[in-house]
């Protein structure tokens, strides 16, 4: 739709299948990394289902308004990471 309207964005300029795995390796990339930040910081990994239904969605969402939602949905999940992941540290 952002094509259609003339907007530039970054999916737009990338097309569907790199924009698919753009936002795979966004919600993957935490979980990869998280073992080197702190070996101790096991919390966040209790949102990665979370994570993994979201990628899922992107996959098999049409493109649209029903994308806002999910977007949504993915702050939500940065925000549930970044509180476990305070939360581990603080433990």
């Amino acid at each position: 739709d952002d094509a259609v309207c003339g907007k530039r964005t970054l999916a737009v300029h990338l097309g569907r299948p790199a924009t698919r795995l753009l936002y795979t390796g966004e919600i993957s990339a935490p979980y990869a990394l998280l073992p080197f930040i702190d070996t101790q910081a096991w919390l966040p990994f209790l949102s990665l289902p979370i994570g993994c239904w979201l990628i899922l969605r992107f996959y098999r969402e049409t493109p649209g308004t029903a994308f806002n939602g999910l977007l949504a949905k993915t702050a939500s999940l940065q925000a549930l990471f970044a509180l476990l992941l305070c939360l581990s540290f603080a433990i």
